[in-house]
């Protein structure tokens, strides 16, 4: 024991003194320097962190606001739905007009026709225009005792015009409503700017449903078994369902605009209107854009709206459009109906024109797909499951992984002004 005291009380090495001399002047060093970095942070780049989250969040902030800035819009539309412009009834009627003349020639003709019809318009936003064109030289057909237009089925776009179909008795309505919405643009064309018409349309399509729905002269009870929408519904993967019957205004309205719309869109939000049967709703066309009739009621016209060749199809869709372009849209679907009629064979299943791409008549039997795409091509189980696993995907990357990226992308962005 003696010897450990001798060498306890052994003075260090001069090599052991100028170790610990060195290894405490790095720890006094690393110090200051965390002291330096808390008592005089880099403001700049503070400065500059803070102003990208203030543009981020009065961005989103102007997004959802954006319903509230559009109450001239709004009152215009309200208007014009209750009381379309004399020019937009003119229009109207000669486009009915137009249609009786073409069904008239197909009798003239003897064209032969299906005796019972179903039309399945897959989504694709205001381009159903052209749906609604060739549903009315149909139902002129109907009038002359050609034909029955029996049913109607769609997604997004294509289940509105089917649910505007279904309940108008009167043709003229919808017709009026696509060339009214067109003169509200032109009244109002900041409101349907490309960066944000999509919100527009979205809002006014709210204010078309309830004006639909809260109308006691509509009878529901001409909806239910008539008007099939393709509704995606959150369980919580995405789901389709089809609403058919319709048991209430409630329900009626969800589905009118669960079929096209989205819970996360700004007016949705605004409005408290995120749901169908108690479910998380969007846009029909995600699962099954183009639900056909699979139970052998007799032949179905099936449109493919993505198959349309038209100029400004992209804006179309989303809802910017002239009244002229509405016009030309709903004469082309009334003229290739008409074509594709002449086409017909009842010893066919399917007829085809290659002047006519964006349609074709199809018998109605059980199918081996049940589920198609905005072009017409079925949807496998397989399609379907990896469709669900990317939306899964795309929502945990938006939840977990976005924030971070921009983060760090604002952090590095900023350290260019140091």
């Amino acid at each position: 024991m003696a010897g450990v005291r001798e060498l306890r009380s052994e003075a260090p090495s001069d090599s052991e003194s100028s170790y610990f001399d060195d290894l405490e002047s790095e720890i006094d060093e690393r110090f200051d320097l965390i002291g330096d970095a808390i008592a005089k942070p880099d403001w700049r780049l503070s400065a500059c962190c803070a102003s990208c989250c203030c543009v981020v969040f009065f961005l989103v902030i102007a997004i959802y606001t954006w319903p509230y800035y559009l109450g001239d819009v709004q009152d215009t539309w309200i208007a014009y739905i209750n009381s379309p412009p004399p020019s937009v009834q003119n229009l109207s009627r000669e486009l009915l007009v137009r249609a009786d003349h073409i069904a008239k020639v197909l009798e003239d003709r003897g064209t032969m026709v299906p005796p019972s019809l179903d039309i399945v318009c897959s989504g694709g936003g205001m381009l159903s225009m052209y749906c609604v064109g060739a549903h009315s030289v149909l139902k002129s057909l109907e009038r002359l005792n050609r034909t029955k237009v029996a049913r109607m089925a769609g997604a997004s776009g294509g289940g509105d015009f089917a649910f505007r179909a279904g309940i108008y008795s009167d043709r003229t309505i919808a017709i009026e409503q696509n060339l009214a919405l067109a003169q509200v643009e032109a009244e109002h064309p900041w409101a349907f700017s490309l960066p944000v018409v999509a919100m527009t349309v979205d809002d006014l399509w709210r204010i078309l449903g309830h004006a639909i729905v809260d109308n006691p002269a509509n009878n529901l009870t001409r909806l239910s078994d008539v008007a099939f929408l393709s509704i995606t519904v959150l369980v919580p993967w995405p789901k389709t369902v089809v609403a058919s019957r319709y048991t209430s205004r409630t329900q009626a309205y969800e589905a009118f605009i669960g079929t096209g719309s989205c819970f996360i869109l700004p007016s949705a939000v605004s409005r408290l209107e995120f749901f169908y049967d108690g479910k998380l709703a969007f846009d029909g066309a995600l699962l099954d854009c183009e639900p056909h009739f699979t139970d052998d009621h007799g032949w179905q016209l099936v449109v493919s709206l993505d198959e349309l060749d038209v100029e400004n199809k992209d804006a179309i869709l989303l809802g910017k459009y002239t009244i002229d372009e509405a016009v030309r849209l709903m004469e082309k679907g009334q003229d290739d109906v008409a074509t594709l009629v002449r086409s017909f064979n009842q010893e066919q299943r399917v007829t085809r024109s290659p002047e006519v791409p964006a349609m074709r008549i199809l018998g109605e039997s059980a199918e081996e797909w049940d589920t198609f795409d905005c072009t017409g091509s079925p949807l496998s189980d397989t399609n379907i499951v990896l469709i669900q696993v990317g939306y899964l995907l795309s929502v945990a990357f938006c939840i977990v992984c976005l924030p971070w990226s921009g983060f760090f992308c604002c952090k590095r962005w900023c350290r260019h002004f140091e």
